[in-house]
């Protein structure tokens, strides 16, 4: 059984009403938010700014476009099925970043970029390797900024046990 984020409520509900069964379910989040996540992507236009602990991405301010590629990230498991995205922005009016993922069983092979997503869209991707971009987009006088992007997945399987 695939297990998605959607349906952890109903396994809970599910073993308060028939508490003999245990289910073991493991949730795994990457997250790219730090100087070491976002300095192994590629930059067009855009610049990584280091604050104090954390980084972000931004448009750079002579250009009214960019774009930050993350790294490609192993998840260990072969056609890995990922769940929502979740990031952090700060588009000031006439601005806007546009998040888009791939993902593929074997690094550098990665498919096309998906349409755009929103907060917490589930990714419909599957693969071991995942991907995103960021495309940015600004104005003259307002300047667009990505604090963090995050991506969920689970293991593949539940394991039931009778105790």
């Amino acid at each position: 059984m695939i297990i998605t984020t959607k349906n952890i409520t109903q396994l809970q509900k599910g073993l308060r009403e028939n508490p003999i069964h245990y289910v073991f379910i493991v949730n795994y989040l990457t997250k790219w938010d730090d100087d070491v996540d976002f300095d192994k992507g590629t930059y067009t236009n855009t610049e990584r700014v280091n604050s104090g602990t954390t980084a972000y991405v931004r448009l750079l301010a002579v250009t009214n476009s960019g774009e930050y590629i993350s790294n490609e990230y192993n998840s260990g498991n072969l056609s890995q099925q990922w769940e929502e995205i979740n990031y952090s922005v700060s588009t000031p009016t006439g601005t806007a970043i546009i998040i888009r993922g791939r993902a593929g069983n074997y690094t550098g092979s990665l498919g096309s970029y998906s349409s755009a997503y929103t907060n917490n869209d589930e990714t419909n991707l599957i693969g071991q390797y995942i991907q995103w971009k960021a495309e940015l987009t600004g104005t003259a006088v307002a300047i667009p900024t990505l604090d963090w992007v995050g991506m969920n997945y689970m293991t593949n399987s539940i394991t039931e046990k009778n105790p």
